[in-house]
């Protein structure tokens, strides 16, 4: 139906009104069902949580893609380009498979929405669907599929996961998953279901109970990290980090992963735990001289990851909630001890900035504040106005690009520049740093 990829993103960005968060199962199960119910065409691993569960992903891609399997991995949402949702082995999906495959579903589409627009699939179940669709086509041995919101209620949870994944809880869409750590744990533990194995990497006693109690109800073996599996010898430094893993079956020393941070210890060692489970799981052998390469090949874009620009060191996180500005702080004085960077920060509507703010200022020497391109994202005057008043070093410049080029001319050669606060903002801006384009792959980013 459609002639190009440019018409394909017109139809997902423009019509399928992306802005709702549209919690529930029906229309991803119904598509699904249209589609031949795809997803059981593989194996799966489910990862859920509210921070990792992107670095989880990119380590079980690159490990297991290492040990000779055909990995599908699903995530969202994307840095650039929405092709990155959909990766074989590492490696995005093509634009040709983008249009092939929605071209398709649109009759499927268009028929659940043709009385009612309530049942017409939103946005991301029909890019859920469309890496469902995408996976059986290529055939992959296993699919990584990453959960957009929660988990119970995820379009994503139409899925039978030989591993279910929760990588921790912490407060994040409170107004959607519940005011209390328990009651978001249960929220995702929705993604357990009978007899699937489950790895937890949340050890805080009320909402780990939450999770473990889920899995005992399901008959779901449950391993938890620091008991059942855990690191040791944690060695800090920029893209050369090392450890020492024990896990359920193996140990494996003086491990290397380039993925930057002190929660990569953590991330990396659920990854190993749920690679280990899974290849037992379906009769395969743990090869230690893969995973080790796979470890250390695994890459993760836009998470503390420094670029060379203009004689500068961009530093790019997507931290972009509370946590996440917890652990970029903890990662600022690990790997940047003593020093105060210039930052350029923006947040969507629906975060906390003032604790976000509260958590980050005393490692930053200078705040431009600016507005993520994206439709979220309205309240960029009020972030700045709110800084200004709290920090004395704070400028305002709505396009991230002017923001960006406003810090290089307040810094010298050699100096370590910060991007951080929203996903949209690193993607934007890593990208303009890497090919010089200033806009996006599409102006209204999902």
């Amino acid at each position: 139906m459609f002639l190009d990829y440019e018409a394909t993103l017109n139809y997902l960005y423009g019509k399928l009104g992306f802005k709702k968060i549209r919690l529930g199962l029906e229309r991803i199960q119904r598509l699904s069902e249209l589609l031949g119910n795809p997803q059981h065409s593989y194996r799966v691993i489910h990862v859920a949580g509210t921070n990792g569960k992107g670095s989880v992903c990119a380590f079980l891609t690159s490990i297991l893609s290492k040990t000779g399997l055909k990995v599908g991995t699903y995530i969202s949402p994307h840095l650039w380009s929405f092709r990155e949702r959909f990766s074989i082995n590492g490696l995005p999906v093509s634009k040709e498979k983008i249009v092939e495959v929605l071209s398709n579903m649109i009759p499927l589409i268009e028929s659940m929405g043709a009385e009612n627009e309530e049942t017409r699939p939103s946005f991301f179940e029909v890019s859920t669907a469309m890496a469902f669709e995408i996976f059986k086509r290529e055939k992959v041995d296993v699919a990584v599929i990453e959960v957009g919101l929660g988990g119970r209620l995820d379009a994503t949870n139409v899925v039978l996961p030989d591993v279910a994944v929760i990588t921790n809880i912490s407060y994040d869409h409170m107004h959607v998953l519940g005011n209390t750590l328990e009651k978001i744990a249960a929220e995702k533990a929705g993604i357990i279901k009978d007899g699937s194995i489950v790895v937890c990497g949340e050890t805080s006693p009320g909402p780990m109970e939450v999770i473990r109690k889920v899995a005992i109800d399901s008959g779901s073996p449950f391993f938890l990290l620091e008991k059942d599996f855990y690191f040791s010898n944690p060695f800090l430094e920029l893209n050369n980090n090392r450890f020492d893993y024990y896990g359920v079956n193996c140990e494996l020393k003086d491990l290397i992963m380039k993925m930057n941070g002190v929660h990569q210890f953590r991330n990396a060692s659920i990854a190993l735990a749920t690679t280990e489970l899974f290849l037992k799981n379906i009769g395969m052998p743990f090869n230690k001289d893969q995973i080790k390469s796979g470890l250390i090949h695994a890459f993760w874009p836009g998470r503390f990851e420094i670029i060379e620009y203009k004689d500068r060191k961009i530093l790019f996180d997507g931290a972009h909630n509370e946590a996440g500005m917890t652990a970029l702080r903890t990662n600022l004085e690990a790997y940047l001890p003593g020093m105060k960077l210039p930052c350029v920060f923006g947040v969507v509507d629906d975060k906390n900035y003032k604790v976000m703010f509260e958590r980050l200022k005393d490692k930053i020497s200078t705040f431009i504040v600016t507005r993520p391109l994206n439709y979220r994202s309205t309240k960029s005057q009020e972030v700045f106005e709110f800084i200004k008043t709290n920090f004395q070093s704070t400028e305002y410049y709505e396009d991230p690009v002017e923001a960006l080029e406003r810090l290089l001319t307040l810094t010298e050669a050699g100096e370590t520049i910060l991007v951080c606060g929203s996903l949209y903002l690193v993607g934007h801006l890593r990208n303009y740093v890497l090919t010089g384009e200033r806009g996006l792959e599409y102006d209204r980013i999902a």
